[in-house]
């Protein structure tokens, strides 16, 4: 039986940091991968397709990390998982985006190891195999 690829958005303003999730992900055989340096771009994304993980950065010009959070909260049906990555180091701004849905918040620079193991743990404690 083959498991179904999950399908991941990645929203960051930076072009470094957006080829690094990306590389990340690849890293770990996750191919199904949207990435969105315009936050709005991204915006139009998730409010066309089903996403199964949500990576976003906080601060953005145009639509921040927890305007995408608060949107994503209202579209009904199943949430994607949600993880904040940020430069923004204000303990008051992780807590705000987990309160607001946010999984996990990772203060850049992260070490991509405990990223992507992060990502795999979340992803498969959301597959229904692990609750079967």
């Amino acid at each position: 039986m083959t498991r179904k690829q999950p399908k991941i958005l990645v929203i960051d303003d930076d072009p470094a940091s957006l080829a690094l999730v990306k590389a990340t992900l690849s890293q770990g055989n996750f191919d199904d991968v949207d990435a969105f340096l315009n936050p709005l771009q991204g915006q139009k994304a998730y409010q066309k397709n089903q996403y199964d993980l949500v990576l976003t950065d906080l601060r953005m010009p145009e639509l921040s990390g927890f305007d995408i959070i608060t949107e994503i909260g209202n579209i009904p049906g199943e949430k994607p998982i949600i993880i904040v990555l940020t430069a923004q180091a204000a303990a008051e701004s992780a807590n705000k985006a987990v309160q607001m849905g946010a999984k996990k918040v990772f203060f850049k620079p992260y070490k991509v190891i405990e990223l992507l193991e992060e990502v795999e743990r979340l992803l498969h404690d959301a597959s229904p195999q692990a609750h079967g």
